[in-house]
């Protein structure tokens, strides 16, 4: 199985349409269909910190994800 590191740019270029790396991670969403994440819980932390300032659905939507 393949697998790709992710770092905290990644979900906020994923959950975040106004960043500015949301177009190229449109791009690269469809090259790792099927790929093993990997990251760290100090990544996880970061990006849901990172969130935690946006709206209810936002939070959900990515700590589901990242769940």
């Amino acid at each position: 199985m393949n697998s790709v590191f992710v770092d905290t740019q990644y979900f906020i270029a994923a959950f975040q349409e106004s960043d500015r790396w949301h177009k190229r991670f449109k791009e690269v969403e469809l090259q790792i269909v099927g790929y093993k994440f990997v990251t760290t819980d100090s990544i996880l932390c970061e990006a849901l910190n990172y969130f935690s300032g946006c709206g209810v659905e936002t939070r959900q939507e990515v700590s589901a994800f990242i769940a």
